[in-house]
């Protein structure tokens, strides 16, 4: 059978598919061309901006942000994996450097905590990511007039595989999920 050539349908360089004799077959190729690459040069910055308010103090926010092992109890991510990860403190209060890997079904997303500002801005920036690249982002708290807090999580990325054909609106309702969890879960640790 003649392998079609996907180059010119693929945002990927022709040196990238895989032509290896003990291919099985034409659409294994092309999945793994369309989805493993990391040819993101093309690719557009894209961005997100989401927002949530809870009753919880900008303190109470703060250090669930810190405590990467609380993260799994109010997102979408199922563990932190502490093997893959690299300078998290023993005590909840992660420092600029500490890389943290999380998953989400079987894909590992590997970040480093970039900037902190205590009580009010949380940065981190993507490390390894089979879905972003050049990945940027920032929560920054803001005290509410009855003491609570506005959490605004923004970030921009370059989108990489499969990622790359969808509009952005995946990540945007992802990171919605995630302000919205931290917001909820935050307020119910109010008196705790």
């Amino acid at each position: 059978m003649v392998e079609p050539d996907f180059s010119a349908i693929l945002p990927v360089s022709a040196d990238f598919l895989p032509r290896r004799a003990d291919q099985s077959s034409w659409m294994g190729m092309y999945l793994r061309a369309g989805t493993a690459t990391d040819d993101v040069r093309s690719s557009a910055v894209r961005s997100y901006d989401v927002l949530a308010e809870t009753a919880a103090s900008p303190a109470v926010v703060w250090r669930l942000l810190l405590d990467s092992r609380s993260w799994p109890a109010w997102s979408h991510i199922d563990e932190l994996d502490v093997g893959r990860s690299s300078g998290l403190s023993s005590d909840g209060r992660d420092v600029v450097g500490a890389i943290r890997a999380f998953r989400v079904g079987k894909t590992v997303i590997t970040e480093r905590v970039s900037g902190l500002e205590p009580g009010r801005h949380f940065a981190y920036e993507g490390v390894e990511s089979p879905h972003m690249a050049d990945h940027q982002a920032a929560i920054d708290l803001h005290e509410t007039p009855g003491g609570g807090t506005r959490i605004r999580w923004h970030g921009t990325y370059r989108a990489r595989g499969i990622e790359r054909w969808s509009s952005g609106r995946r990540v945007e309702r992802v990171m919605r999920t995630m302000v919205t969890g931290l917001a909820n879960h935050a307020a119910g640790q109010i008196g705790r």
